[in-house]
């Protein structure tokens, strides 16, 4: 789960599997095969979600966010770089999911 649960929507959990799930459990970026939720293994094992990009989209007075997400390992995922924006002082991307 994320560290601060605020910047996430409420189904982020379900969000977080079903990218998994279409990603077959593998790393799209290493290619290494994870665990499944019950299966035994290591933090190493686990796979994670990466936000590649939030962009806010405005039409017609109505906001909505798209959100880029990669399925990753967590030794890939601690090495990918953050969101544009994401990081500095006081600054955190909400996700729009």
């Amino acid at each position: 789960m994320p560290a601060n649960q605020s910047l996430y929507p409420v189904d982020w959990r379900l969000i977080a599997t079903c990218i998994k799930e279409a990603a077959d459990w593998v790393c799209q970026e290493c290619g290494k095969q994870c665990r499944r939720p019950g299966e035994p293994g290591s933090q190493a094992d686990t796979l994670t979600v990466h936000h590649i990009a939030t962009t806010r989209v405005t039409a017609r007075l109505t906001t909505w966010w798209l959100c880029v997400h990669r399925a990753t390992c967590g030794p890939m995922h601690n090495i990918m770089p953050a969101m544009p924006g994401a990081r500095g002082p006081g600054r955190r991307v909400k996700c729009g999911c």
